[in-house]
C-alpha cells in the first residue's frame, strides 16, 4: 500500500509541472500505518488535486499545500464522499483527509456551550449529592446502631452468666444518694457507678482503655442534645473505650432518690463527629425486671417517641432530648425513615 501511494503522488506530481515541493515533500513519504481509508483519500486527492489548485489560485497567488487541503476538504463535506462509502470504511468527515496533517480543523465545543454544560452538571449535582450522601450516612448509622445493640446486649448475657440475673445485682436499690454523708446526686452517682460499672459490665466488653470516671480524653470533646444543647462527659460519666473505636459512657440515676437505673450511652463512631444524640449517640437502659438491655423509650409508640417530651427524638424536645431515636430507629424496622430528626 505504500507502494501503491508513492507511486500514485509521483506521477501526478511528475505530469503537472508545478508548484508541488509542499506536495512532494508530504506524499512521498505517507504514514507507515496505511489503510482503506487512506487510499480512498488518496485517490479522491490525486484525482481532483487540478481543481483544488485552480479554485486556490483565483484568490491566491501560491496555492501552498494548507490552502489546497483546506479547499479540498471544503469539497469532501459537501458529499463527495457517499454515505455507503463513509459507512464501509467507517470514518468520520474530520477523518476523511487524514494525510493533509498540517492543516488545523476546529472542531469541538464553543466556550458558552462548555460553560452551559458545566453549569447543568453543576445544579444536577447539588441537588444529587447531598441526597445520596445523607443515604449513606443513614445506612451506615443503622449498621454500627445494630453492631452497638449487638455488643451491649452480649455483655449483658456473659455477666448474667456469671453474676445471675440482673435482679440479684441489687439495681432495684443500689443506694440511696442521701445515705453515707453524700449529700448530692452527682457524688453519689459517681461512686456507684465506679463499683457496678467495673464488677459487671468492663470485664465482658473489649476495651482498649478503661478511662473511668472523670476521663481525661472527654475533657475537651464536646458533645451534644438533639436540640443542641452541650453535653459533656468528663465529670461524673464513666467512660470505655471499645477496641472497634465505639464509646460507652454509663451513669446511674436515681427515681424518687433511689440510684437504681443504668443509662448506656453509645457512641458509635467515637469522638469523632457530630458528636449529637440521636445522630451517633444512642441511649440503651438495662432492665432488671426482663433481664435485657433496651433501647430508651422502648416501652412507647412511634408518636410519642417523636413528641417534643423531655427525652423523645425530637429537636424541640427537652433537656434529653434524642434519647429515644434509638428506639424510633429499632421500631421502624432498623430504619431511618423520612420523619427522623437527622
Amino acid at each position: 500500500m505504500k507502494k501503491l501511494l508513492k507511486k500514485m503522488f509521483t506521477n501526478f506530481v511528475m505530469s503537472e509541472k508545478s508548484q508541488t515541493t509542499p506536495l512532494i515533500r508530504h506524499f512521498v513519504s505517507p504514514s507507515p500505518t496505511i489503510g482503506e481509508k487512506e487510499i480512498l483519500c488518496a485517490k479522491h486527492t490525486v484525482t481532483n488535486l487540478s481543481t483544488y489548485r485552480l479554485n486556490v489560485l483565483k484568490t491566491d497567488n501560491t496555492p501552498t499545500l494548507s490552502r489546497i487541503c483546506k479547499f479540498a476538504y471544503s469539497s469532501l463535506t459537501n458529499s463527495t464522499l457517499s454515505q455507503r462509502e463513509r459507512v464501509k470504511y467507517g470514518f468520520t468527515l474530520a477523518e476523511v483527509f487524514s494525510p493533509c496533517r498540517k492543516v488545523k480543523l476546529n472542531f469541538g465545543f464553543t466556550l458558552a456551550e462548555v460553560l452551559i454544560t458545566l453549569g447543568i452538571i453543576g445544579i444536577v449535582a447539588a441537588l444529587v449529592i447531598p441526597n445520596i450522601v445523607t443515604k449513606y450516612q443513614k445506612h451506615v448509622t443503622v449498621s454500627h446502631l445494630k453492631k452497638a445493640y449487638s455488643i451491649v446486649s452480649q455483655a449483658l448475657v456473659s455477666s448474667q452468666a456469671e453474676n445471675g440475673d440482673m435482679v440479684e445485682w441489687g439495681l432495684d436499690n443500689a443506694g440511696d444518694f442521701m445515705a453515707g454523708g453524700i449529700n448530692n446526686s452527682a457524688a453519689a452517682s459517681a461512686a456507684i457507678t465506679n463499683t457496678y460499672v467495673n464488677k459487671y459490665f468492663v470485664p465482658y466488653l473489649n476495651v482498649a482503655d478503661n478511662c473511668g470516671l472523670k476521663c481525661n480524653r472527654q475533657k475537651n470533646i464536646k458533645r451534644y442534645r438533639l436540640n443542641g444543647q452541650q453535653w459533656l462527659w468528663y465529670d461524673i460519666y464513666y467512660v470505655v473505650y471499645l477496641k472497634d473505636g465505639m464509646i460507652i459512657a454509663f451513669l446511674f440515676d436515681n427515681v424518687n432518690g433511689l440510684m437504681n437505673t443504668i443509662h448506656t450511652y453509645v457512641d458509635i463512631n467515637g469522638d469523632q463527629k457530630p458528636n449529637i444524640s440521636g445522630r451517633d449517640i444512642f441511649t440503651f437502659n438495662f432492665n432488671s425486671s426482663t433481664n435485657k438491655v433496651n433501647f430508651a423509650g422502648s416501652e412507647f409508640n412511634r408518636s410519642q417517641l417523636l413528641a417534643d417530651w423531655r427525652s423523645c427524638c425530637n429537636k424541640n424536645a427537652g433537656d434529653y432530648s434524642g434519647d429515644y431515636c434509638g428506639a424510633l430507629i429499632q421500631l421502624d424496622g432498623w430504619k431511618i425513615k423520612e420523619d427522623y430528626p437527622w
